[in-house]
């Protein structure tokens, strides 16, 4: 990025002039302390090559928010061997990647039993168990809230609890994500995983957001983002919240019964966010080809054509 830099001053202002950010972290979120361990994580990890470091940071982001701990398989994957690898497990099991998940669950559980010890089972339900049976009827951004209020409000048994399995499909997306673009640059695949793991929650409210815009200005040297495509993603995505907020605005203050009309609306955001996600990735890999390409450039002498670098 240091070679480019409009792309810096377009990653700091993502973040630093983004309304998404700052009012979240003005409000009493803690997002912010989460995303300064994420950033120092890989700059420990990318800059300093200090593993220990970065798996400490990583597990106090864990320890602080769950969220983080879906990063853990792209940055192990990232100190890998370059290269092909004869069978899929050399990818992982290999010195770095096996120290930096030590250190990572070592202070994740370290810090776990410490508050345990303090605070007994009400931290050990506030923190961890309580996010596996949390049910939300009332309207967000997920697709899951309608679905789950009917199932709640439903005497018959008819309606099923769906959002019980919510989990699956999303972190099938964010193991498959991390796997597969980890290549791709060091914080592609993290924020493709973020953007999956918010978009297919049973519970979206809007600080979710920050986990994968914090993640944007660190992806974007690896992304094709000057094409109109990937600013037509975001456009669309502003859309889609927009669209949703109109929906939730009828219902919560001018108490219409439109319900139904706002989980339409969070059906239509979650396709927003999932063009966006493909957009991304589609970005990522148009810059990953072109870098790899070679690089043609004109004859210094009197001859005539061109060479390949």
């Amino acid at each position: 990025a240091g070679d480019d830099p409009t792309t810096v001053k377009v990653g700091l202002c993502l973040w630093l002039f983004n309304p998404f950010c700052f009012t979240i972290s003005t409000r009493g979120s803690g997002e912010s302390v989460v995303v300064l361990l994420i950033y120092g994580c890989f700059w420990a990890l990318h800059v300093q090559r200090r593993i220990p470091l970065a798996g400490c940071l990583l597990g106090l982001a864990v320890h602080w928010r769950l969220y983080p701990v879906i990063f853990g398989l792209p940055l192990a994957l990232s100190l890998g061997p370059p290269g092909r690898c004869r069978w899929p497990w050399q990818r992982l099991l290999h010195s770095g990647g096996l120290l930096f998940g030590a250190v990572t669950f070592g202070v994740f559980v370290a810090l776990g039993a410490l508050f345990a010890l303090i605070y007994g089972r009400e931290f050990l339900d506030g923190a961890y168990l309580y996010h596996s049976r949390r049910l939300d009827p009332q309207h967000n951004f997920s697709v899951y809230f309608y679905p789950t209020a009917l199932f709640l409000e439903d005497k018959t048994g008819l309606f099923p609890n769906i959002a019980r399995f919510a989990a699956l499909p999303q972190f099938a997306l964010c193991f498959w994500l991390g796997w597969s673009e980890a290549d791709l640059g060091p914080a592609v695949a993290p924020l493709l995983q973020a953007i999956a793991l918010v978009a297919t929650n049973k519970v979206l409210t809007a600080q979710y957001f920050v986990w994968w815009w914090a993640m944007l200005p660190l992806a974007l040297p690896w992304l094709s983002w000057r094409r109109w495509a990937f600013g037509r993603s975001l456009l669309l995505w502003a859309v889609g919240e927009v669209h949703w907020l109109f929906w939730a605005y009828l219902l919560e203050f001018r108490r219409w019964p439109v319900r139904p009309g706002v989980w339409c609306a969070s059906c239509a955001f979650l396709t927003a966010h999932l063009w966006l996600l493909s957009e991304i990735r589609h970005s990522a890999r148009l810059h990953a080809a072109a870098a790899a390409a070679p690089k043609v450039r004109s004859c210094s002498s009197g001859g005539a054509g061109l060479k390949a670098e």
